[in-house]
């Protein structure tokens, strides 16, 4: 199997980002700030990635709907419009704060800004914060390691992926100084399978267009060794294990 290319940028600014005081506010919203972000981002994008890319996946949580929206409007269109974004909730942010927790299917439908989005991935538990969707570790490279599979069986071969600063470190599996993430930054990764063939890791690119020259992520977090007790995923029925090789 080849690779394919992952293109994932993380959200803008978003309200809990610049004031600890709206980690009480459920599913923080973009500030001014942010959106400005996203705007620069359609900016530096417009030629490269929203030209190139064959798929747009994001956390259903506001912040990263709204960078998706503002931050793609060429790609989005492109690919035939927000009806063909998948909203994945195995994307969200780690954390069980509010700020950091999704809102319900029936809400996000409601919201007029999200007007023509699919949501019928978003079950009734995806933003419960227990089983699957723990903010464990073990949930969350389990989670991490579905989604990396998920990836790798989708049939585009150039994806862009929006998600939550936390929730990629454990997506990307680099951890310390190469797990921080500015809002709205862009990183490129080529998606390849482990020695098994059954699990695979994201590879980061020194260029968006080449895969050349790729760098090698700190997986100081994860080993063969790793709790194998099966994790079942509701949504899908399948069981998810953090075995990685």
């Amino acid at each position: 199997m080849g690779y394919k290319k992952i293109h994932i940028i993380r959200h803008g600014e978003a309200e809990h980002n610049v004031d600890q005081d709206y980690y009480s506010f459920p599913d923080a919203v973009l500030t001014d700030h942010g959106k400005e972000q996203c705007m620069k981002l359609n900016q530096s994008t417009t030629e490269t990635i929203q030209r190139t890319s064959k798929l747009v996946v994001s956390s259903p949580l506001r912040r990263t709907l709204q960078t998706s929206l503002i931050g793609l409007p060429l790609l989005i269109s492109r690919l035939g419009g927000v009806k063909n974004v998948i909203v994945l909730p195995e994307l969200q942010e780690n954390s069980s704060s509010p700020a950091d927790t999704g809102s319900s299917r029936e809400s996000l439908e409601r919201i007029t800004e999200f007007d023509g989005l699919d949501f019928s991935r978003c079950i009734k538990s995806w933003n419960s914060k227990v089983g699957f969707w723990s903010s464990d570790p073990k949930s969350l490279k389990c989670r991490a390691a579905w989604t990396r599979k998920w990836l790798a069986e989708r049939p585009e071969d150039e994806i862009v992926v929006v998600s939550h600063g936390s929730a990629l470190k454990f997506l990307t599996e680099e951890h310390g100084t190469q797990g921080i993430w500015d809002n709205c930054e862009c990183r490129t990764y080529a998606l390849i399978p482990n020695l098994s063939g059954k699990t695979f890791k994201l590879v980061r690119c020194t260029s968006n267009t080449s895969t050349t020259n790729m760098t090698t992520p700190n997986n100081n977090l994860t080993s063969s060794k790793q709790d194998q007790t099966p994790i079942i995923h509701e949504q899908s029925g399948s069981i998810t294990t953090c075995d990685s090789d």
